[in-house]
């Protein structure tokens, strides 16, 4: 009634994939997929090295993981949400996003920052403009505890008055 709202629905998938994923591993249940076959990876020696003092952080967010020699891990499971993603590079541009901030989290840092990679890296980039899907979207997205930013903070939704758009349209008085 008041203007037009602009929804940024990958943007609005993150969100909610991260509260869901923040909920899930604060109850220490993050789901998982299994692999078919386990993934055999080789990542570079510190990234190597960050993996295997988080190999239990990364457990509660649904990666299931294990040195299998030098640095290769083995991959057995990863989080429900991402599981059509190739294993390898899933955990390499997670390992990558966590480094790109600046700091290797610990703890509960870690959870968060492991829960906004996976969110970003799973959101959907194509999204149907089926009204039925987008208003159950928008019903998902205003359940949750932060609805108007996605976990990197960038907007959700934004909103144009109608006086506004007159303005940019001029027809404002």
């Amino acid at each position: 009634d008041e203007g037009l709202v602009l929804l940024d629905t990958r943007a609005a998938s993150e969100r909610i994939l991260f509260e869901a994923m923040m909920r899930q591993i604060a109850e220490g249940n993050a789901p998982s997929q299994r692999l078919l076959i386990p993934a055999l990876v080789d990542i570079p020696s510190r990234e190597h090295a960050w993996v295997v003092d988080h190999l239990e952080d990364l457990r509660v967010a649904g990666f299931f993981l294990e040195p299998f020699g030098g640095t290769t891990l083995k991959i057995e499971a990863l989080p429900a949400w991402a599981a059509q993603k190739e294993p390898g590079r899933l955990l390499h541009e997670v390992t990558a996003m966590l480094r790109a901030a600046g700091r290797l989290p610990h703890g509960r840092d870690v959870h968060e920052a492991v829960a906004r990679s996976v969110s970003r890296l799973a959101a959907s980039k194509d999204f149907p403009g089926d009204e039925i899907r987008a208003g159950k979207l928008l019903d998902e997205l205003l359940g949750c505890d932060l609805p108007y930013a996605s976990p990197s903070g960038r907007p959700t939704m934004i909103q144009f008055s109608f006086a506004e758009l007159d303005r940019k349209f001029g027809r404002g008085g």
